[in-house]
């Protein structure tokens, strides 16, 4: 993907996450490319600033609670988890709920 080719050439990315993020984009690869391509941008930042120690502001509280009311939350949180199991690094709360933010219109 062109985009991730991007920002590990501007060293915005590692070669790891870069890695990562191309096995990712595999299991994505039905979803809309508009959402794949936004997803993908989000998860590699939000590695990025994991490795880095820095955090994330909290979604606004309205957000956090449609997130955590949709009755898909569950299941959700399941795909999260196996997208992330190969990946030696722990997620916080306010990563897992943007990244939630995609992720929740394609579960199924």
């Amino acid at each position: 993907m062109k985009r991730l080719e991007i920002l590990l050439n501007s060293n915005q990315i590692d070669k790891e996450t870069f890695l990562f993020l191309e096995k990712l984009n595999k299991k994505v690869k039905k979803w809309d490319k508009n959402d794949k391509q936004r997803f993908l941008t989000h998860t590699a930042i939000a590695i990025t600033r994991i490795k880095k120690k820095e955090k994330v502001d909290s979604l606004d509280p309205l957000v956090v609670k449609q997130i955590i009311g949709n009755p898909e939350y569950e299941k959700g949180c399941a795909l999260l988890k196996n997208f992330f199991k190969d990946l030696n690094l722990k997620i916080p709360e306010n990563e897992k709920k943007y990244l939630l933010m995609h992720v929740l219109k394609y579960v199924n």
